[in-house]
């Protein structure tokens, strides 16, 4: 697992809240925000791009919330796959993004593989048959072992002194939600621990789209009409507390 380091980062979003970010929400949000990290780390450090940049940033994000969330990234992939499950649209056989449903099942797929024993739940689940979970046990670890060696050389060494991260967030009603719970902290650190050539932010901004990485300004933005998105998908399956 990778060791945590000493954090020094701006937040420029007050600690008072009167909107809460349900459970659900804060592990859907973390899978995107780790998936636009790993656009960051690929266009950042010029890794070679072999296939699909999309479903490499999905296995990015799996990959690291394992190895820093061990206990918790089980509930993080299971709120992502529910939230594709939820928006699933069919997309073109060109399109940039693979449809919904196919990234939740590489997304399950790779996490059991990478842990079947404590993801067994999540093939259950999700009706994965033997032989899925078969191919599934086959193939992740090989990824995972690619994973682990490009990034070896691109971690913060332990205690380092964080100067390259900010987080910040515009006027709106989840930016003292951010701030007072642990979901902007934890956003933070995620990206701290990658030795960043300069300043990376990340913005949460009043917009309606989605996320994105923007290489021009070593930004990864979040849109607030994103969260509302997901806080209607918790209520929506139940998963609100």
């Amino acid at each position: 697992m990778i060791r945590p380091i000493t954090l020094l980062v701006a937040l420029s979003i007050p600690a008072h809240a009167d909107t809460t970010i349900s459970p659900f929400t804060e592990n859907v949000l973390l899978h995107v925000m780790t998936h636009e990290m790993g656009h960051a780390v690929i266009r950042e450090f010029d890794l070679p791009i072999l296939a699909n940049e999309e479903i490499a940033a999905d296995q990015f994000a799996t990959f690291y919330l394992h190895q820093r969330f061990p206990d918790r990234v089980g509930d993080i992939v299971r709120a992502r796959a529910r939230s594709w499950e939820v928006e699933a649209e069919d997309e073109t056989i060109f399109a940039e993004h693979p449809d919904d449903l196919r990234r939740a099942g590489y997304t399950l797929c790779f996490l059991y593989g990478l842990d079947p024993d404590r993801h067994a739940d999540l093939a259950t689940e999700f009706d994965m048959t033997e032989d899925d979970a078969a191919d599934c046990r086959d193939t992740a670890p090989e990824i995972a072992r690619a994973w682990r060696r490009i990034l070896a050389p691109l971690a913060m060494p332990p205690g380092a002194r964080v100067t390259e991260v900010r987080l910040r967030a515009e006027d709106g009603p989840w930016k003292a939600a951010l701030g007072a719970g642990e979901t902007g902290e934890i956003m933070a650190s995620l990206l701290s621990s990658i030795d960043w050539h300069s300043q990376i932010t990340l913005q949460v901004n009043r917009c309606d789209g989605g996320a994105s990485w923007s290489r021009n300004g070593r930004e990864i933005t979040i849109c607030d009409g994103l969260i509302d998105r997901f806080q209607e998908q918790a209520l929506r399956i139940g998963d609100r507390d």
